[in-house]
């Protein structure tokens, strides 16, 4: 099935330009906030009004960048509450060297149908998404209208090879069910950022990595060489829920998963090493956690995820800065990047995971509202490109007038900001 972009629903949301810099809380690192904008508004007015939620972005082959969201009609609720929910998307044009002050309409990019009663296109949401610079966009979707549980929701692959102007869609749930017996995993492919390899490539095409979130506490790692055509299975990694990827400066692909059920709570991370040059096999560390039970910071017990993103310029030599944005608090509030930085000539460190579970630094928190999930990208500039649910409700109803029903209710924004080495 092959469709066009649909409908063009919203007027574009205009920038705030607005630089401001600080420094990190050890002072490495300078943060420079670029711009803001809402690009999806929940503007609710009652709890059955319209809500957005999971944002996705990536960069396309231009250095535009294009932002997704599920539109969730007269809910906020996840699919599997009988709501036919699309993934909406919108791009911010790069035009001679910078970017533009407007986001685009938003499009309809996978449908969810009033006409179907069941089946893939009953619903579309939580995007995990990716672009390979070169035209060609990937977007993996849940769907259906079954979440978890002893159901499961399908799964769909959307691809473009004109940068999102056109898709082609196909079921991908039995061929992804049997990579691991289907049974106690959900089928529910991670949200965000689908994890593009720097290193790894196969006739031309850059290997990709996505986690598929068990019902069980453990999470099962495919990846693909073809952009998702097909899939093969790296292994297992737990005992977590949803999980995020970066890879680190060798290829070994780092893991960092959320834990809050099942009895356990904190932050787990693994690292997958390669043993051979051709990437063809390696084995996954031993798990190690961050916890902080029902305090603040990274090891807090999430009920949301967030991203990781791994950046480097040249005048950073050997150094990388790993960022990590996630909610401050067990209770979706203030959003924060987080950063470590990796030296490449130190790989004894970063192979192992007890490297990732001390001496995080807050670099910015985002926001002072309640927020919760979130997704980063490198824009064409060398900036970070992040996308967060985030919303100015409270019980009072400043925002929305009808108290704690505003529960689920977010705006996406977008944030662009710099990050350097403090002078």
């Amino acid at each position: 099935m092959k469709l066009s972009s649909l409908s063009m629903l919203l007027v574009g949301a205009s920038l705030c330009y607005a630089p401001a810099s600080l420094k990190a809380d050890d002072g490495q690192l300078k943060f420079t906030k670029n711009a803001e904008a809402i690009v999806f508004s929940s503007e609710a007015t009652s709890p059955q009004s319209d809500g957005y939620r999971i944002p996705a972005i990536a960069r396309l082959s231009d250095g535009s960048l294009i932002a997704m969201a599920d539109l969730r009609p007269g809910t906020w609720r996840d699919l599997g509450n009988n709501n036919h929910i699309s993934v909406m998307g919108r791009t911010l044009p790069y035009v001679d060297g910078q970017y533009a002050m407007i986001w685009t309409p938003q499009v309809a990019i996978a449908e969810g149908m009033d006409s179907v009663s069941s089946g893939l296109y009953f619903a579309h949401g939580d995007a995990a998404l990716m672009s390979d610079g070169k035209g060609n966009v990937l977007l993996m979707c849940a769907s259906g209208d079954i979440n978890t549980g002893p159901g499961h929701p399908l799964v769909a692959r959307y691809i473009s090879h004109n940068d999102g102007a056109d898709w082609e869609v196909t079921d991908q749930t039995l061929p992804v069910e049997s990579l691991y017996n289907g049974g106690e995993y959900s089928h529910f492919f991670t949200s965000g950022r689908i994890l593009q390899s720097r290193i790894i490539e196969h006739n031309g095409i850059p290997r990709i990595y996505v986690a598929v979130a068990g019902s069980a506490p453990h999470n099962a790692i495919l990846y693909s060489d073809d952009l998702g055509e097909t899939w093969q299975l790296l292994g297992f990694a737990g005992n977590a829920q949803e999980a995020i990827m970066e890879e680190l400066p060798d290829g070994s692909v780092l893991y960092s998963a959320r834990q809050n059920r099942w009895g356990l709570n904190g932050r787990v991370f693994m690292v997958y090493t390669y043993d051979d040059p051709s990437f063809t096999s390696g084995s996954w560390s031993d798990m190690k956690v961050i916890e902080s039970g029902d305090g603040d910071g990274l090891g807090a017990s999430h009920s949301c995820n967030g991203s990781m993103l791994l950046l480097h310029k040249p005048e950073w030599g050997k150094k990388h800065v790993l960022l990590h944005s996630a909610s401050q608090t067990p209770k979706r509030q203030r959003v924060t990047v987080y950063y470590k930085i990796i030296d490449e000539d130190q790989p004894e460190l970063w192979r192992n995971p007890d490297f990732f579970v001390t001496d995080w630094t807050p670099l910015s928190q985002l926001t002072d509202n309640n927020s919760a999930y979130s997704t980063m990208v490198e824009d064409q500039n060398g900036n970070v490109a992040i996308l967060l649910e985030d919303t100015n409700y409270t019980t009072e109803g400043e925002k929305y007038p009808f108290g704690e029903s505003t529960d689920g209710f977010y705006d996406i924004k977008y944030i662009n900001f710099s990050v350097d080495f403090a002078e």
